[in-house]
């Protein structure tokens, strides 16, 4: 976890843009159905904690692999996008969901759906720099909760859920911050 958090949410689309959580933050909660999808990832899908499904190509970590991942140099990877599933073993997907996870991973928003029936999944992650820029599609506020809320309980999540504040933490202080997709500019200013 970097010593800093910019985090906004854009409940119209359900997503949440944030620098400064870390894969590894959120990786004790993710997945924790089923597993995680792996649609890109610069370091090649190395290890032995990795599995491909033989159909569709897709690489994914089993739930009880993703203490692994979390422990690799994920920003080192420059781009990583994952998807969660539900369920033990790997599903099937017809073409639909596979051209949407396709999209999702290429144009970093839904298609049409962010929840796909097959995955079963409460979240779409595209990840820029590990830790640098964030933006996670969520399918309940609820999930935005179990995820951030008992790591950042400063945060006024019912503030944050409307849409219209954006939040900067540095230490122990919470500062109101703009809206913005531009990560670069808030860092700039605020590092």
């Amino acid at each position: 976890m970097r010593d800093y958090l910019y985090i906004w949410n854009d409940p119209v689309n359900r997503f949440i843009v944030a620098s400064g959580i870390e894969f590894r933050d959120l990786a004790d909660r993710v997945g924790s159905d089923g597993g995680l999808v792996l649609l890109e990832s610069g370091a090649g899908f190395f290890g032995d904690y990795i599995e491909q499904d033989k159909l569709t190509e897709f690489v994914y970590v089993p739930r009880s692999s993703i203490p692994e991942l979390a422990k690799q140099d994920i920003y080192s990877w420059g781009n990583f996008c994952w998807v969660d599933y539900r369920g033990e073993s790997f599903p099937a997907l017809p073409d639909q969901e596979i051209a949407e996870l396709l999209f999702f991973n290429h144009m970093a928003k839904p298609l049409d759906r962010l929840a796909l029936p097959s995955l079963g999944n409460k979240h779409l992650c595209d990840i820029h720099d590990d830790g640098w820029y964030l933006k996670l599609f969520y399918s309940s506020w609820d999930d935005i909760i179990a995820l951030i809320g008992a790591r950042y309980p400063q945060l006024n999540l019912s503030e944050l859920r409307t849409g219209k504040i954006a939040y900067w933490l540095s230490g122990e202080s919470v500062d109101t911050e703009e809206l913005s997709m531009d990560i670069d500019a808030i860092l700039n200013r605020r590092l």
